[in-house]
């Protein structure tokens, strides 16, 4: 929806400046202005960098907005992982406190290694 969006934003006759009209030529393909506008998304949730800037005000609203939709994602995605680690990590704690649990039982109990 990105791509569609800054596409669509592109194409306004609202403003005199807009993005495509510095980066097409006037016989570019719908297809290769679309892949452009798809390789400018994916370049907004990347360290990746691209030639095409915003040139109006809403322009540089929706790029504000998709930089920082793009941080709420990557925060949302590290903060699951995080919970999830620590998660294995109560478990497996819990299961070596169980295990020595049941090791120190079996020897103040005596109880035959071979069981």
């Amino acid at each position: 929806w990105v791509a569609c969006g800054w596409f669509a934003i592109g194409s306004l006759e609202m403003y005199e400046r807009r993005w495509t009209d510095f980066s097409f030529k006037s016989d570019s393909t719908v297809g290769y202005q679309y892949t452009t506008a798809f390789h400018w998304g994916i370049t907004q949730f990347t360290p990746a960098s691209m030639e095409i800037t915003p040139t109006n005000t809403m322009e540089r609203v929706f790029t504000s907005g998709t930089i920082f939709f793009g941080l709420l994602m990557f925060s949302t995605l590290l903060s699951t992982i995080t919970n999830t680690t620590n998660y294995l990590r109560q478990i497996k704690i819990k299961r070596h406190t169980q295990e020595n649990l049941v090791r120190r039982y079996m020897l103040e109990s005596k109880v035959s290694p071979h069981l």
